[in-house]
């Protein structure tokens, strides 16, 4: 079976060019173990020139990024639209090449979804990773537009790293992305909620179940702490608003406010990034015991977890996130929010605690509550590890994907 395979990274191929990138771990993971199953064919984005070159048993294809230069940086800053047509002409150039059984296209946000368009005598599938739709909806949740505004971190409209100009962004993709799955008919996800979402806006749909193989490093480190004083919190998170640090940071004043004695590390962002800024002027305090330590590669985030007493998430939105996943893996007590598809993966009191996203009390509390009866929350822990531990099976996770593929294949075919 000859698989061709669009992806947002380099995936496994990052080893071969020499990449720093801490990020896109699921993908190298699922292209180290596919590819010793299937004839695996590999399409990236670069901001440079690469020839298509052979590594290990997959073959990649570089696409240079026309919208990295600066004239078309430029023009993407005041339209929101960005320049596809002649990489389109690539993609279809690297199909013919190719000419695979099967197209798998991760995520519904990037240019390659431009691909149903043009091709109909092969069968293609996407996976959902998030969904514009939904993000742009929950974009401001916990920090509401006029205040970020007002704030003066994103006040200018043609600054690309502001939160409005990216909200607009989010918007013009969104609307190309509901035009893309209303007329797909081959979905692959994980959760109840993009299994929900996709029947409204690809009613036409096969809805496949997929999981995810997860970043080796937190298969084998396994949590085995004691509670001490100060207790230690970690979080691991990224740069968008939907993120909830504002969360993190009113939960951190009320456990400040309550006596506790904790330091809470944060892992995604510095201390000087404008989503802490803002957050800091959202909550007004909450800083004193944070500690950030920016973006930091799988071993570094292991040894985070377990020194820690109690992992937190606190998104608005997500779907499977793999933060959660990876603290479930290591087996330590939990406390996550309830937001897109985190019930589907982290069941309340048999895993560790849920809680309603943006509700800084109630996370506080469940923190209280954990300490109190920590023995229950170890228990948790390990049963949560138990549960990650099936569910991201890699050999189980990369059979079921090619048993999608050969359905889907066979279907395309009556």
């Amino acid at each position: 079976m000859k698989v061709l395979f669009f992806s947002n990274s380099p995936a496994n191929a990052e080893e071969y060019l020499n990449k720093t990138n801490v990020s896109g771990g699921w993908l190298q993971s699922l292209d180290k173990h596919v590819q010793k199953k299937v004839d695996f064919n590999l399409v990236f984005h670069t901001k440079k020139p690469i020839e298509p070159f052979k590594y290990k048993n997959a073959n990649y294809y570089p696409v240079l990024d026309k919208n990295a230069r600066t004239y078309n940086k430029l023009r993407n800053t005041i339209t929101y639209v960005s320049y596809y047509s002649s990489q389109v002409k690539q993609y279809l150039n690297i199909v013919h090449e190719v000419s695979p059984d099967i197209i798998h296209i991760a995520g519904t946000e990037n240019s390659f979804v431009y691909l149903q368009k043009y091709v109909n005598n092969i069968p293609i599938v996407f996976s959902i990773q998030g969904n514009l739709t939904v993000l742009t909806h929950k974009f401001f949740s916990g920090i509401e537009k006029e205040f970020v505004i007002k704030t003066g971190f994103t006040l200018n409209r043609f600054n690309p790293r502001s939160y409005w100009w990216l909200h607009q962004k989010f918007k013009y993709m969104g609307m190309r992305e509901r035009l893309v799955l209303a007329e797909a008919k081959y979905i692959i996800g994980r959760t109840d909620w993009d299994r929900r979402i996709t029947k409204i806006l690809a009613p036409q749909r096969q809805y496949f179940h997929n999981d995810e193989i997860l970043r080796g490093d937190f298969y084998s480190n396994i949590w085995n702490n004691t509670i001490t004083t100060p207790l230690q919190i970690v979080s691991v998170t990224g740069p968008s608003l939907y993120k909830g640090l504002e969360t993190i940071l009113h939960t951190s004043r009320l456990l400040q406010d309550y006596g506790l004695k904790f330091n809470w590390h944060i892992i995604g962002l510095e201390a000087n990034h404008r989503l802490v800024k803002i957050a800091q002027k959202k909550v007004k305090n909450g800083m004193e015991n944070l500690i950030f330590h920016g973006r930091l590669s799988a071993n570094k985030i292991v040894y985070h977890l377990l020194k820690a007493h109690i992992y937190v998430m606190g998104s608005h939105i997500e779907n499977s996130p793999n933060n959660l996943c990876e603290a479930m893996l290591v087996g330590m007590p939990i406390v996550a929010t309830n937001a897109g598809g985190t019930a589907s993966l982290f069941r309340d009191t048999e895993d560790g605690v849920l809680i309603q996203d943006g509700d800084p009390w109630a996370m506080a509390g469940s923190i209280l509550e954990i300490i109190e009866n920590y023995e229950k929350a170890v228990k948790c822990g390990r049963h949560a590890r138990q549960k990650a531990l099936e569910r991201h099976n890699p050999q189980k996770v990369v059979n079921d994907l090619i048993n999608i593929y050969k359905n889907i294949i066979d279907d395309y075919k009556t």
